[in-house]
């Protein structure tokens, strides 16, 4: 049954930003929160790529996605690949 609940989103825009604090650090997973329940996940996926999640409201309404590299491809000049 899908919910007729309206959303609630918080009051926060360029004008009044929200506030983050570290709300918990565990690993390479960090949640920076702020008094409007706004939330910020950072999660470290190597030395220079990292994952940010924003929850305006403090929950994931939309469909979970996760990203997949493309197809590791070889590239060889014409030369190389008549060589072979």
């Amino acid at each position: 049954m899908i919910s007729t609940t309206p959303i609630m989103r918080s009051i926060t825009n360029l004008k009044h930003p929200p506030r983050f604090a570290l709300a918990s650090h565990e690993g390479n997973h960090l949640v920076l929160a702020s008094p409007e329940q706004c939330r910020i996940e950072l999660f470290v996926l190597a030395e220079d790529i990292i994952r940010v999640l924003v929850l305006p409201d403090g929950e994931l309404h939309g469909p979970r996605t996760w990203p997949s590299p493309p197809a590791r491809r070889t590239f060889r000049s014409k030369a190389a690949s008549a060589a072979i």
